[in-house]
């Protein structure tokens, strides 16, 4: 069976991020435990050293990248997206940054939920599919206010 992938062309929606540190363009989301997104560094002013995307950037971009697909299915459940807060980053391997003109995608897998925080696996490529650094990254979301 082949499963349904929803584009959101529009991310902000669901996140509390705003330009200019905005850090990805474009979400695609299959189910709660599966997501990618595109950005073009080149737009992205901040966590660049003339020009070129730091370490930090990839990392940033997989929290937001989380945070969006979250905020998209809170909404989706009729809820609101929650403030997250990276809790904790292990397994880095940093392969190279990329090109400042070039595409980028970042695709996550949930590994493991317990209560508010999320285990996931992201991974960093440019648009023609060389891996450029994969993390593990906990996500810690905080208590919603009622």
């Amino acid at each position: 069976m082949k499963q349904e992938i929803n584009s959101i062309k529009n991310p902000a929606d669901y996140l509390p991020h705003r330009p200019p540190f905005l850090l990805i363009d474009e979400l695609e989301v299959t189910d709660p435990d599966h997501f990618c997104s595109k950005v073009n560094p080149a737009t992205k002013p901040y966590l660049t050293r003339n020009g070129i995307p730091e370490e930090t950037f990839l990392i940033e971009n997989i929290a937001q990248t989380c945070a969006a697909a979250f905020g998209y299915f809170a909404k989706k459940d009729n809820g609101e997206p929650q403030m997250g807060y990276i809790g904790a980053v292990s397994k880095l391997e940093m392969l190279r940054v990329p090109d400042s003109s070039a595409i980028m995608t970042t695709s996550v897998k949930v590994l493991q939920r317990f209560g508010a925080i999320t285990l996931v696996e992201g991974s960093c490529f440019t648009i023609s599919g060389e891996l450029l650094m994969k993390c593990e990254m906990k996500i810690v979301l905080a208590p919603s206010e009622e």
